[in-house]
């Protein structure tokens, strides 16, 4: 798997037995108990020589694979699922651009269970992985274990990996702007529960943005992340003492919901009440909505793009310094925000 000649000079530099440094260049130091400083000197031995791996020898178990890289992208098995139309379409228009012949795989999986998935630190499934959706714990575990092969996280914040990333928070107070500049003084929130700390940190910034003007976000309700949900929450959130004259929906399926409940209820949107949601979802769903939604676009097939494109250079420097990518957010004004 690599090659004798640079593991005998990295043992000879880290001061460890060949047999050590193999075992924890090839992902195998926890199942071996090999102490974790053992590893760091090892690593950072390796970093010196600027060893690099020969991804095209790795002997993985699809025999099939001719030569292509093999990535694997996880995405979590919850209401997100849909969401993963975008994404993919994000990593094909860039591996149309850049040439490459790279194999994907989709790997589901059930958010708070990365830990118990063996292949992340194994290099004889994937030569690489994207994670996506992964909660709080999930990141914890990510970020307490350095895994064998290059990883690239979707809008994540890590010391260890290379990540692509929005400012969550300003995605709220972006919102909040909007609806200020319109003149608004009632604001509402339609939650989701929260899956990963950026979701809480949007309606923070959504929040913080009108307590700077003195005015207190006092309506707000959690419910799951679907239509149904977002249905039942505006049913609740007109019966409020003072009814809100803008809402602030965690995705689209809700402010989807909510529409449909104005509708019935004969209250005008966007003269009566206006929405901005996230724009987390199926862009055209937003565009033929009646009204159309105005959302504040996660960028997510820029974002994925920009993940293969990490994924791919990690794998051909897998020593470079780590790269954190920031991506900017925007307004998109459509009927149910006065356009």
């Amino acid at each position: 798997m690599f090659f004798l000649t640079t593991i005998k000079q990295i043992s000879e530099i880290a001061g460890f037995s060949t047999s050590t440094v193999s075992i924890v260049l090839r992902g195998a130091a926890k199942e071996r108990s090999i102490p974790p400083d053992t590893c760091r000197k090892i690593r950072e031995a390796a970093a010196k020589l600027n060893y690099q791996p020969n991804i095209e020898a790795r002997s993985l178990r699809d025999q099939s694979n001719t030569g292509a890289i093999t990535i694997a992208f996880y995405w979590a098995q919850d209401f997100r699922a849909s969401m993963m139309i975008r994404f993919m379409a994000g990593l094909n228009n860039r591996l149309a651009e850049l040439g490459e012949t790279v194999k994907l795989i989709v790997v589901p999986y059930n958010p708070g269970e990365l830990e118990n998935d063996t292949r992340l630190n194994k290099q004889s499934y994937y030569h690489a992985a994207i994670i996506c959706n992964a909660d709080n714990k999930d990141m914890a575990f990510l970020n307490s274990n350095k895994l064998s092969i290059p990883l690239v996280l979707y809008n994540r914040r890590s010391p260890l990996y290379d990540h692509v990333y929005i400012e969550n928070e300003k995605l709220g107070r972006l919102a909040a702007g909007v609806f200020v500049k319109h003149g608004k003084k009632h604001p509402a929130i339609l939650n989701a529960p929260i899956a990963f700390m950026g979701m809480k940190l949007r309606c923070d910034g959504f929040i913080a943005a009108w307590e700077k003007l003195g005015i207190s976000v006092s309506n707000q309700f959690t419910n799951n992340n679907n239509c149904q949900s977002g249905y039942d929450g505006m049913k609740k959130l007109l019966k409020a003492k003072t009814r809100p004259d803008c809402l602030f929906c965690a995705s689209d399926m809700v402010a989807i919901g909510a529409l449909r409940c104005l509708h019935q209820n004969n209250v005008k949107v966007p003269e009566d009440m206006e929405i901005i949601s996230v724009g987390n979802g199926y862009i055209q769903l937003d565009e033929y909505a009646w009204p159309s939604i105005a959302t504040v676009l996660i960028p997510m097939e820029e974002m994925a793009g920009k993940c293969i494109s990490l994924l791919l250079e990690r794998i051909k420097n897998p020593y470079a310094p780590l790269r954190a990518v920031k991506n900017k957010i925007k307004f998109i004004p459509r009927e149910s925000c006065g356009k």
